[in-house]
């Protein structure tokens, strides 16, 4: 039964989570609010829209995976914004193997589970090995990312002054 006035106090709606389908071949990050039993990863609940747009928020500044919906084919003749503002591979043009990709959806995946530490030291041994090929340009990039992954490390820092029993 559903009552007229809504006395059961539902919605009738569900809880954010961050889907990851590792199954595609060009994995997306994207919200859902259904979580189903099809090989894709779920990162949740978010008690909220505002907090579930925060981190992937953070998350799209700090890892370059694609956001757009397109068929990747690697053959359009344009590439997106976010490619060329580095916040995209570039998969939809060719620009980048499915193996780098993959790299890079590995990471996020490794970031929404909360291990920054393994992240941001796979950042630093791409950062240190770019630089001792010379390559300085892609090791300014990958140390703004790890700048990004100790920022957002900083913020969830949880300390405590006292001792004793906070019950």
């Amino acid at each position: 039964h559903r009552p007229k006035y809504n006395v059961r106090l539902k919605d009738d709606k569900n809880y954010l989570y961050v889907k990851i389908d590792v199954n595609a071949p060009w994995p997306r990050v994207y919200r859902t609010r259904r979580v189903q039993s099809d090989g894709a990863r779920y990162f949740g609940p978010y008690p909220s829209s505002r907090s579930l747009r925060d981190t992937l928020d953070i998350v799209k500044k700090i890892f370059p995976y694609r956001a757009c919906e397109l068929e990747i084919t690697g053959k359009e003749r344009r590439a997106c914004l976010d490619f060329h503002i580095h916040r995209c591979l570039g998969p939809c043009i060719g620009a980048t193997t499915p193996q780098e990709y993959a790299q890079v959806i590995q990471e996020v995946i490794l970031f929404l589970e909360g291990k920054s530490d393994k992240v941001a030291d796979l950042v630093r041994a791409r950062m240190e090995a770019a630089a001792e090929g010379l390559d300085f340009e892609r090791a300014a990039v990958y140390r703004d990312q790890l700048q990004a992954i100790r920022q957002v490390m900083e913020r969830q820092k949880v300390l405590s002054t006292t001792t004793g029993d906070e019950d």
